[in-house]
């Protein structure tokens, strides 16, 4: 999956919806999520 000039890595759904989760409830570090995202990419 391409978004941007990014190449991104299928998501994994139950990452995906546990990391959104945790970001919606304020549970995450910012660094956490960037960490999380930049693996994400291919």
């Amino acid at each position: 999956m391409a978004r941007n000039g990014i190449e991104w890595m299928p998501p994994s759904g139950d990452e995906t919806v546990t990391m959104i989760e945790r970001a919606a409830a304020g549970t995450i570090s910012e660094r956490e999520l960037a960490d999380w995202l930049q693996s994400t990419r291919a």
